[in-house]
């Protein structure tokens, strides 16, 4: 499978964050014989914050969509590791 994705201008959503409208279109890979249509794409409206609302996917014969009517954030919690165990050093 092959991704390509395209992100449109940044534009302001209902609670004031920054957002981007997101699509992402698969394809299939191998022999490829003129234009090619993906397999299915995925739309999104994407925060800064990393939250995604508004989400379409389409897949030909039909399609979903998603909205984001609430959001609870969890607190942290501490996972007990060292600074050492978390390290990306080889």
């Amino acid at each position: 499978m092959r991704a390509v994705t395209l992100i449109g201008g940044r534009a302001a959503a209902a609670d004031d964050r920054l957002s981007w409208p997101v699509t992402t279109a698969y394809f299939p890979t191998g022999d490829v014989s003129g234009d090619e249509m993906p397999d299915y794409t995925i739309s999104m409206l994407l925060s800064e914050n990393g939250v995604s609302r508004d989400i379409l996917m389409d897949f030909g014969d039909f399609k979903m969509a998603g909205e984001l009517t609430t959001l609870e954030p969890l607190e942290p919690t501490l996972c007990g590791a060292t600074s050492d165990t978390l390290s990306s050093k080889p």
